[in-house]
């Protein structure tokens, strides 16, 4: 039985949190596939929009920009942005998108300052990319000066890099390897792991170390430091 379904709303008003809440939707479903003509949804100052479709080919948008999340949900506050587009055949989808968040706090957690852009593409065609970076972190009863996450490549041979630094001290972190299909096996070596500024002193990785994972297992092989 195919599944069918269209769904217009001319004008949505409401309240959350005791915030207004305005909107217009034009949706259709039919079996997997979804079409947004127009997805629009304003809430305080928080907006969102998005349009186009999910189908055998995905080309889909969309845009996120919520300045005051205090006045939407209690207990979190901070501004959160965001935008972006998923594109291509279903199976092997792009997604290229970038995001912001400011003085983000939830209980103990803060997080002053954490952007990322990803420029990401499944099928392996292009190389992707993936940036994100932070500033003034509060994590786990730990704070943190500042973080950086940065990678590139295909889902067959990529890099990745992370740094973490802050008054436990100093950390990085440096992967290479691939992902092999459709067995879901990365396969690959730390090519950098090191810690400075510690109160166990300076460690540094002496050579390459062979790392394997996949949903039920990981190993890793002797590693020197």
């Amino acid at each position: 039985t195919a599944l069918r379904a269209d769904v217009l709303l001319e004008e949505l008003a409401g309240t959350l949190s005791g915030q207004a809440v305005r909107g217009n939707a034009d949706v259709a479903i039919q079996d997997w596939n979804l079409t947004i003509k127009t997805l629009k949804l304003n809430a305080g100052d928080a907006r969102l929009e998005a349009d186009g479709s999910l189908a055998q080919r995905w080309d889909l948008r969309w845009k996120l920009d919520a300045p005051q999340l205090q006045s939407l949900l209690p207990g979190l506050s901070g501004a959160i942005a965001s935008s972006g587009t998923l594109s291509g055949p279903r199976d092997r989808p792009a997604v290229a998108a970038n995001f912001t968040l400011q003085k983000l706090r939830h209980g103990d957690t803060q997080i002053q300052q954490l952007r990322g852009e990803a420029n990401i593409d499944v099928s392996g065609a292009r190389r992707s990319q993936l940036k994100v970076s932070g500033e003034g972190l509060a994590l786990g009863g730990q704070n943190w000066k500042s973080l950086a996450l940065d990678g590139s490549g295909t889902p067959a041979a990529h890099e990745l890099k992370a740094e973490l630094a802050g008054e436990p001290g100093r950390f990085l972190l440096a992967l290479a390897g691939g992902l092999q299909t459709p067995s879901l096996l990365w396969q690959g070596r730390i090519t950098q792991l090191s810690t400075r500024d510690t109160i166990a002193g300076t460690w540094n990785l002496d050579q390459p170390a062979v790392l394997r994972a996949s949903a039920k297992a990981a190993s890793l092989e002797a590693a020197c430091l």
